[in-house]
């Protein structure tokens, strides 16, 4: 590849006569059903100088696009290469093609959505390249995009009343950012986005799933999405990472070995990385099920479920964090720091002990944080239990509507059964260890009462 072709400026490409999609001749279906095209995107890819590398090789299974590796390759390998220009930027799309939109940012941040104003940018770019069609640089690579999504915006009303409060309190705000996106982009200038788009519910709904299922963050408050590095599919322990250079060019690179016909995968949620695609968690299955749409049963661990609304600053302290308080998957271990924070809980009435396990916690003093721990054991595991039991109650009534109604007209339906069989098999491991713990506490209660 010469640099003259790296450095070419996307504006320039036109789509070949021979590459042209023949059903479509100035717009971009998003209807559903839309097949997506490969073969103009991979001339298309070429042309800009993306490097495919290594073994790395797109597959398609009913519509489901991901890669795999065709080859052994040796950890450190490149797989993928995408010039920088390729990307589409909040930041550039803010410089570039929607300046002066500080009204529009102003009410994002009054309805509580000032986190989203880089995405609110690459929607609105997503949008106008879906305006321009063919005529769009980016077409080929949009016309491989999906076209389908069974994010919580896809939800049904039904579908909705079959969620856990976890899963459902994430999927309403979900709908709520939706909503606010709709509602701010009518107050866009029509020389930025026409009416006509602004009245088009699919192509605004489109619009929003292509930018919080495959965007991610890149530096500060920059987020961007990677053509081609955004069919690599999610995997809690993942086997490639995104790296970037000094110029902003994207390098996709393995982790470890992979073997050939191995699926590789990003981690689509780990916040300790540079890469986190929207707001996702490795440790929060119910996250991917609402905005990405797809359930993830390959985390260690899951969200306890138990919910704050507004966490106190000695909360958070002692944890209160949706990828710190969790129940193990393998065993239903539960992390020290749900422990914590039920016990500092459960000690509202008692001030002066709660003030003192709280600074016990803050000056790093173990021995007497594992004391009271010991002395409030059986009072924290009955807690625990009735809220592990309430979760189990609940999913019983789910599990009961949903077999009432049956799948039939729900497309998203089962993959919420499965969400919540899941969260079910994880919760039963922990009632069954609280229950062998509690037996085992008031049985050694029961001993040195005995012996007094």
């Amino acid at each position: 590849f010469s640099s003259a072709l790296l450095l070419s400026p996307i504006s320039s490409f036109h789509l070949p006569s021979t590459l042209r999609h023949p059903t479509q001749l100035f717009a971009l279906s998003v209807v559903e059903n839309t097949p997506r095209e490969y073969q103009n995107f991979a001339g298309w890819s070429n042309h800009y100088g993306m490097m495919m590398e290594n073994g790395f090789q797109l597959t398609e299974n009913n519509g489901d696009w991901s890669v795999m590796s065709a080859m052994p390759v040796a950890r450190g390998s490149r797989v993928l290469y995408v010039p920088g220009m390729l990307a589409l930027s909040s930041k550039r799309a803010k410089a570039e093609d929607f300046p002066g939109l500080e009204s529009i940012e102003q009410f994002l941040d009054k309805k509580g959505a000032a986190d989203l104003v880089p995405q609110f940018y690459l929607f609105l770019k997503v949008l106008k390249e879906y305006e321009n069609g063919e005529q769009s640089p980016y077409y080929p690579w949009f016309d491989a995009m999906p076209r389908k999504f069974s994010t919580a915006v896809n939800f049904d009303d039904f579908e909705m009343q079959c969620l856990p409060p976890f899963v459902a309190s994430l999927a309403r705000l979900d709908r709520i950012n939706f909503g606010t996106f709709t509602e701010a982009l009518q107050r866009v200038n029509p020389d930025y986005i026409r009416q006509e788009t602004k009245a088009d519910s699919v192509a605004i709904k489109w619009a929003y799933n292509v930018v919080f299922t495959r965007c991610w963050s890149k530096t500060g408050d920059e987020v961007e999405i990677v053509p081609m590095a955004d069919m690599f599919n999610h995997a809690a322990n993942a086997n490639v990472e995104v790296k970037y250079d000094d110029q902003g060019n994207c390098h996709v690179i393995l982790m470890r070995d992979a073997q050939q016909g191995e699926p590789l995968c990003l981690s689509y949620g780990n916040p300790t990385e540079p890469l986190c695609l929207s707001y996702g968690n490795p440790a929060n299955p119910s996250r991917f099920l609402s905005t990405f749409g797809f359930l993830d049963q390959s985390p260690p661990a899951t969200f306890c479920k138990i919910m704050t609304a507004r966490p106190s600053k000695e909360l958070k302290n002692l944890g209160y964090d949706f990828s710190r308080m969790v129940f193990y998957v393998e065993d239903g271990a539960i992390a020290e720091e749900v422990w914590d924070v039920v016990l500092y809980s459960l000690l509202e009435n008692r001030p002066d002990i709660r003030k003192a396990f709280y600074h016990a916690h803050m000056i790093g003093d173990r021995e007497t944080k594992v004391m009271m721990h010991s002395q409030y054991l059986g009072e924290t595991i009955t807690v625990l239990l009735a809220h592990v039991d309430k979760t189990l109650s609940e999913l019983d009534v789910l599990a009961d509507k949903m077999r009432n109604e049956g799948p039939d007209g729900h497309e998203n339906l089962i993959m919420i059964w499965h969400h919540n069989e899941f969260v079910r098999a994880t919760f039963l491991k922990v009632k069954a260890r609280l229950d062998r713990m509690l037996a085992n506490e008031n049985a050694r209660r029961a001993a040195e009462y005995a012996t007094q």
